[in-house]
């Protein structure tokens, strides 16, 4: 492509600059690229190319194959995102199921002996290290009982939440502390 040519929109054009970018015009008058000073902007005036005007741009069609959509996905139907590359998974990382059952072992617990029933974050309001640990201490036997074949008071799925509730306190509890520090 030649310097200062106007850019299409939907086109993404490759930058033949170091660090490796690419620029895409959507229609709304701004794209990412790299200015013509060199820095890395979100913000590029795409409908002047004169910003560009000392840096060869080349369409993708005219690489040759190679990848230079680095950091950037492209659906099926035209739109486009940054790269969920290093971002956290919280779909991947967790399960419906096991939350369901978790939230249904804890909302078994909300009832106190004295009948009354405490709220749902009950537990955030602060539980001592301490506790937390003799009690999934209790809950891991359990559970190492369970996987053993030995009997427990409780099943599986009910010694696994409450290990899960003694982890998630801790590490709650764990985690306050370093946020205040």
């Amino acid at each position: 492509m030649e310097k200062n040519k106007e850019f299409v929109i939907g086109h993404e054009y490759q930058l033949k600059r170091k660090p490796i970018c690419v620029a895409t015009y959507k229609g709304n008058f701004t794209g990412k690229g790299i200015t013509s000073s060199g820095e890395l902007s979100y913000a590029i005036n795409m409908s002047e190319p004169k910003a560009w005007s000392d840096i060869t741009l080349t369409t993708l069609d005219e690489t040759k194959g190679e990848d230079l959509s680095i950091g950037i996905r492209t659906f099926d139907t035209g739109a486009n995102r940054n790269s969920d590359e290093g971002k956290l998974d919280f779909e991947g990382f967790l399960s419906p199921t096991v939350l369901e059952a978790y939230a249904v072992y804890m909302n078994s617990n909300r009832k106190l002996e004295n009948g009354n029933l405490r709220d749902s974050d009950n537990w955030q309001k602060g539980i001592p290290k301490d506790a937390y640990m003799k009690s999934m201490w209790r809950h891991f036997f359990d559970v190492w009982k369970d996987h053993r074949g030995l009997d427990t008071n409780e099943d599986e799925i009910t010694n696994l939440c409450g290990l899960l509730f003694n982890v998630s306190g801790m590490l709650h509890e764990k985690l306050k502390e370093v946020n205040n520090d």
